[in-house]
């Protein structure tokens, strides 16, 4: 899926990092998901960037247990 705006880009890039630093942690959607409180589905969508509604607070969740940095969300998605 290719984003078609800036805040799709901003999606996607998220959702990447995520993917990429819980690959890194050799941590499976599972795990995660359960971890956060989120589906495996709803967790899939945010990696692929395709998850319109995504709570900022999910958003917290997931980079706190992954411990990612919070400087790393982008200010546009706080302005929806």
């Amino acid at each position: 899926m290719q984003p078609k705006n800036k805040h799709q880009k901003h999606l996607y890039y998220l959702g990447e990092r995520i993917k990429s630093e819980r690959h890194l942690q050799g941590k499976n959607e599972e795990m995660v998901a359960q971890a956060t409180g989120i589906s495996q589905p709803t967790l899939s969508r945010i990696e692929n960037g395709r998850h319109d509604n995504l709570k900022f607070t999910t958003l917290i969740d997931l980079f706190d247990y992954l411990d990612i940095p919070l400087t790393e969300i982008h200010p546009a998605l706080l302005t929806k």
